[in-house]
């Protein structure tokens, strides 16, 4: 039997944690737990009372030539964004992804502290939205489904960001378009870490207000939207440790790139 190895999979900006249990009974989930990068490419079309001033955000794979074995995929709906031959990019724009075989966690969790949960500051706690579980690209761009898994915290910056590791004997990073069969897969070598983005072609447009696109993965954006305050200072969790860093992610990072959970 092979030894499993590891893969370390870490979310930037805007990611939302979800759990089964917000999920509607008429949308049953096959998932112990689910990251949903929305679709946030125009705001204030999104939903212009909230974010009107809020920058595109756009959703993206990036993945180290160590991390990997074989030549880097591509197809007309998994498009490669950049390549200099030590990263690579790939645009998410409607897919679901997975590690095959991933070995469930002993003492899974999914909701992790220190990273903002949506729930603590809503009254009322609506249903997750079509655009956490309808496979539509002009609602959101990725879901990341996990089995038993094991979610801890970490900063980046002054932002609170996600991290897991799991375990496989052949680990493989599996990316379904939405609505399709159609299938990349990658094999991982368990060496450095898959990292996942929602942030801005620019972040020095990275805002306080960014969070609040979060809403927009429930059933209804609450009227009086929390975000991180400007001057929060997270200190509740280590700081990430990583060679892969999204490459238009800069030090200018604001509480409110920060990861969110729900509920």
């Amino acid at each position: 039997m092979a030894i499993p190895l590891p893969v370390t999979i870490q979310f930037f900006g805007i990611c939302t944690h979800i759990q089964p249990s917000v999920i509607p009974p008429s949308q049953p989930a096959d998932w112990y737990h689910r990251v949903v990068l929305v679709n946030a490419s125009d705001p204030p079309a999104a939903n212009p009372r909230h974010l009107s001033d809020v920058a595109p955000h756009h959703a993206s794979l990036q993945l180290t030539r160590e991390s990997f074995s074989g030549s880097p995929p591509e197809t007309p709906w998994f498009r490669k964004t950049f390549d200099d031959g030590r990263k690579f990019e790939w645009k998410l724009d409607g897919v679901v992804m997975h590690v095959e075989s991933a070995l469930p966690a002993e003492q899974p969790r999914g909701t992790a502290p220190c990273i903002p949960s949506l729930s603590d500051h809503m009254q009322i706690r609506p249903d997750a939205g079509r655009r956490s579980y309808e496979e539509d690209p002009a609602l959101a761009s990725c879901f990341f489904n996990f089995a038993p898994v094991f979610i801890e915290p970490r900063i980046f910056v002054n932002a609170a960001i996600a991290v897991t590791t799991l375990f496989a004997e052949e680990p493989t990073l599996v990316i379904r378009r939405f609505r399709s069969l159609e299938e990349v897969c990658i094999p991982l070598s368990g060496v450095g870490e898959v990292s996942l983005s929602n942030i801005p072609d620019d972040t020095s447009q990275d805002a306080p207000q960014d969070f609040l696109l979060h809403y927009l993965a429930l059933d209804t954006f609450p009227d009086e939207a929390w975000r991180p305050p400007n001057e929060w200072i997270f200190d509740c969790a280590p700081h990430v440790r990583t060679t892969n860093i999204p490459r238009k992610l800069r030090d200018l990072t604001t509480p409110g790139c920060s990861n969110s959970n729900y509920p």
